[in-house]
Order: C-alpha cells, then structure tokens, then sequence
C-alpha cells in the first residue's frame, strides 16, 4: 500500500511499479539501482517542469493501496483559523479494493473515517473528503501568525495492508479587529445632586470580553476624580455592547468622561487594542432662581371699559430669563376668582417675554383670550 502526495507522489507510485518490474527481469539487486535512478532523474524532470515545490499543492492529500511497501511523501495544507476547509484525498489500489481513511486532524477533535469506491483507477484517482475548521486558542486582542498542526491519514484497504500519512496544516490566524466604541452624556446642567446617567456602547468584530474604563476628570482643576472599570462577557462577533453607568457628582464644576475599551488581556491593551473616546462638557451646578427683569406691564395702564361694547381688552406682560436655561412657568392670577393662566416658556438661557390677554367688563369679572 503507498501513501503519497500532491505531484511527487506520481512519481513514488511509478517507481514502485518500475521495482517490481525490473525485479521479476534483473533480480533485486539491479533493480534497485535502475529505479533509484529513474527516481533521482523523474524528480529532476518534474522540478525543472515545475515552478511548484513539494509544498505547492494546499488541501490535497493522496492515498495509494496496494500490497507493497509504503512510500510517504507528505503535502502540506493551509487553513484559516474557524474557516471550514475541504480536504480531499485520492486514493489508489492495484487491487481496485476498497480503502478506509481514517482522518485525526491534530487538534484533540474526534477522528473522522471515509470509506472509497473502489479504487483501481489510476487515471481519474477516486476522492475521498472531509470538511474540517481548525480553531486554535486564539489570545484575545492578538493576531496574523500562524499555528501549527499535523494531520494523520490512515489507510486500510481491508486485508492487512496499512499505512500512515503525516501531513503539516499550516492555520493562520487572521489579524485581529479593534473595538469602535461611543459615549453620550446629557447635554443640559445637571445638579450636584442629580444621579447622571452615562450612556456607552462598543462592538468587536471578534466578539472578545472587553474591558471598560470609564475616566472622570474635573476640567475646571485638570485633574481625575474617579475612574471605573468594567468587564463585558464575549458575545457575537459585531453584537452591540451596551455598557451604561450612571452617578452621583457630588460638587459643582465642569467634567468630561474618558472611555477606554480594550478587547486585549490585561498587560496587552494598548492602542490600537485599547481604543478611547471623550464626552462633551457635563456641567454640574446649583439650580439658582429665575431673574425677572421687570415688573408686570399692563396695557393699557388705566383700563376704562368701553360703555358701548361693555368690556375692556387689557394685555399684561413680563420679561424673565433663567441662568440654568430651565423650562419657565408664569401664572396670572388676577384675585378676582377667575381661574388662573399658566404660560410657558421654551426653555434655554436667553431673555423670554409672558403675554397675556384679558376682557373685564363691569362687572370687575375678566376673562383670558
């Protein structure tokens, strides 16, 4: 039985049938130097004809079973890791038998076995496969290098005639994706007192645990008052991380947040495996009281009620304007027992004027338009 592989193993499988021939005409001893030579010279022929080393052909093996000697010329694969790859495998017998091949891929993973056709024809070989995905143990925030495995064919054509195939597999594992990350923090004043809520989120292509660090700093001292750090658990490759955090200040001031994720271990997060992003400006102060500019206008200034239409139209206004740019709220209530106004302004920090409209007739009732 021979097992050979990619181009060279052609040419084992012919210097076989070369010995045994010239062994049944020359005797043993001169056929092994005829086909030594023949060896040495279909090697130089095939390498001259050939830009293709011994390692040329990825992803193909060859088994040949007959009841000679085995001759192994092993080929190499190449893999990516957690990429499915078929492997295919010819196999030969000059006894046109079937040949069990049993597979062990070298990486601790239960050991595969395909049955061939029979397996007489030389010219096409019968092919035999297995769909395998080598996954190395990958360390988080690393990559674009290569591991190492040996891949075992074994075959058997049924009566007692075995041999065994080491081949290399060479897996690369791809380049490893840095975490994007985004952070958002409210864009009014909060007060001291307030309990303020961070709002981050972070993917990674590979879907590694990845470490948080949340940095506060007081920009008004230009110093770091509180950092947090936390962990996420691996998840979907490209699933949106959400990681929020939410405090209380404590003292008034200007502060901006520093998030750092790394999807690297702890001694390897550097940049560009330990990414960062800055928040805006939260400002944190005391609510102080609105500021009313002046007092209440009336217009006209001394309503006198028209006889003829019975009423009187009066417009009262006011001017305010508040430093922490708060929603502002003025009710009028003019004590005559009709029901109270309440008019609103839109918010923000600039100046805003309350209008507002009422009819009194003679009865010193009024009404709002």
């Amino acid at each position: 039985m021979y097992l050979s592989s990619g181009r060279y193993g052609e040419v084992g499988l012919t210097l076989a049938r070369f010995v045994k021939l010239f062994n049944r005409s020359l005797g043993m001893g001169a056929a092994v130097l005829v086909a030594v030579a023949f060896f040495i010279l279909s090697l130089t022929l095939l390498h001259a004809l050939s830009p293709l080393s011994l390692n040329s052909v990825p992803r193909t093996a060859q088994i040949a079973a007959t009841g000679s000697p085995p001759l192994l010329s092993p080929g190499e694969i190449y893999a990516v890791a957690g990429v499915p790859l078929q492997v295919n495998v010819s196999v030969y017998d000059e006894d046109n038998d079937n040949v069990n091949v049993t597979w062990d891929f070298g990486d601790g993973s239960p050991t595969a076995v395909t049955m061939s056709a029979p397996a007489g024809s030389w010219d096409p070989m019968v092919v035999v496969f297995q769909n395998h995905t080598w996954n190395p143990v990958v360390t988080p925030g690393t990559g674009d290098y290569d591991v190492y495995y040996t891949l075992t064919l074994t075959g058997d054509d049924g009566n007692g005639n075995i041999v065994v195939q080491p081949t290399p597999v060479t897996v690369h594992v791809p380049d490893n994706e840095y975490p994007s990350l985004a952070i958002s923090v409210p864009n009014q004043k909060v007060q001291p007192t307030d309990n303020v809520l961070i709002v981050a989120n972070a993917t990674d292509a590979e879907g590694e645990s990845l470490t948080w660090t949340f940095v506060f700093n007081n920009t008004d001292l230009s110093q770091d008052v509180l950092t947090i750090v936390d962990i996420t658990p691996i998840s979907a490759p490209g699933e949106l991380i959400w990681n929020n955090v939410s405090l209380v200040f404590g003292a008034e001031g200007n502060y901006k947040v520093t998030l750092f994720v790394s999807d690297a271990l702890p001694g390897s997060q550097v940049f560009p495996h330990n990414k960062s992003v800055q928040s805006t400006v939260i400002e944190v102060a005391n609510n102080v009281a609105p500021t009313v500019l002046s007092s209440i206008n009336v217009d006209p200034q001394s309503p006198i009620i028209n006889i003829t239409l019975g009423y009187v139209r009066v417009n009262y206004s006011i001017t305010a304007f508040d430093l922490d740019g708060d929603v502002l709220s003025a009710i009028w209530d003019l004590g005559d027992g009709s029901p109270s106004i309440t008019n609103t302004s839109q918010g923000g920090r600039g100046m805003y004027t309350f209008e507002q409209m009422w009819i009194c007739n003679e009865a010193s009732t009024c009404q709002s338009l």
